[in-house]
């Protein structure tokens, strides 16, 4: 059991986790790999984008993080497991997709409607409006404190352009955007329609949009 005083901490922390996620330069390990089978032993076999904490920690360490930083244990694991560092940093963000920035409101709808339907679970069923809170905050501390956007080289099609085109539309209309100056879309494989889209999203804004 803890502590009068530990309790406190833990409620302090759990208040801020979203900083530790949503830190471009923080380090995140993705643990998406298949789940073990029942003869394992393990008593949660619950695959990893089906667990309401998860789903944030992806999201929220999705939406401003240096690519070099987001790791996918699937992807170190395709990759043959490299023992070297410089190998080990490569296969483990080589190929991984990250996804979009996803507005608060749709976060919480897709997590409401997940666990209406039993797709995604929580431990502790009153964590779903902690985990939607913290995610708010995650996503406008990424948006309000960043100068230079960077969605570059994440192999992102039309479709994840007009979902970050969103995202930014709605940073935009909560006057989250003040100090971005820069949105780089480099190397991806957008067509004029995804670059559009994220244009009028920031229209009206000094904003820069490089794609070169």
């Amino acid at each position: 059991d803890r502590t009068d005083e530990q309790k406190k901490r833990f409620c302090r922390a759990l208040g801020a986790i979203n900083q530790w996620y949503v830190n471009e330069h923080t380090p995140v390990i993705v643990f998406d790999v298949d789940m073990p089978g029942v003869d394992s032993g393990h008593s949660n076999l619950r695959p990893y984008h089906q667990r309401g904490w998860c789903q944030f920690e992806c999201r929220a360490s999705g939406l401003i993080k240096n690519s070099r930083c987001f790791w996918s244990l699937k992807g170190y694991e395709a990759h043959g497991s490299p023992g070297k560092f410089v190998d080990a940093t490569k296969a483990a963000t080589t190929g991984v997709l990250r996804k979009p920035p996803m507005p608060p409101p749709e976060f919480a709808e897709m997590l409401r409607e997940g666990v209406r339907t039993g797709e995604i679970a929580f431990t502790a069923g009153a964590d779903l409006d902690k985990v939607i809170q913290q995610y708010e905050l995650a996503f406008a501390r990424a948006f309000s404190d960043t100068e230079v956007l960077l969605f570059g080289y994440l192999g992102w099609s039309d479709d994840e352009f007009k979902q970050l085109a969103a995202a930014l539309a709605y940073a935009k209309s909560n006057d989250l955007l003040k100090k971005t100056t820069v949105v780089s879309i480099v190397g991806n494989k957008h067509s004029e329609k995804g670059k559009r889209a994220v244009n009028e999203a920031i229209a009206g804004l000094k904003i820069t949009l490089k794609d070169w």
